[in-house]
């Protein structure tokens, strides 16, 4: 969890599926009154499969943020 920025959370579980086994992640962001789900992904092998491909959504949705406040 250290590596998730300030204001964001993954939701990372298991699918109902065991052969083979499926994990799904939710990026959501910190609203002013509630977490928004930004988005979900699942076909991932393995929870850490998950957890980097979430951790990367979030790092290219900042960088996007700070190109367009500079122009």
């Amino acid at each position: 969890m250290k590596d998730i920025p300030n204001g964001w959370w993954l939701q990372i579980s298991p699918l109902a599926k065991l052969d083979p086994e499926e994990w799904i992640v939710g990026v959501l962001k910190k609203g002013r009154k509630a977490w928004i789900t930004e988005t979900c992904k699942s076909g991932f092998a393995n929870h850490q499969e998950a957890y980097d491909w979430g951790i990367e959504y979030i790092n290219n949705y900042i960088n996007k943020e700070r190109i367009k406040a500079k122009i």
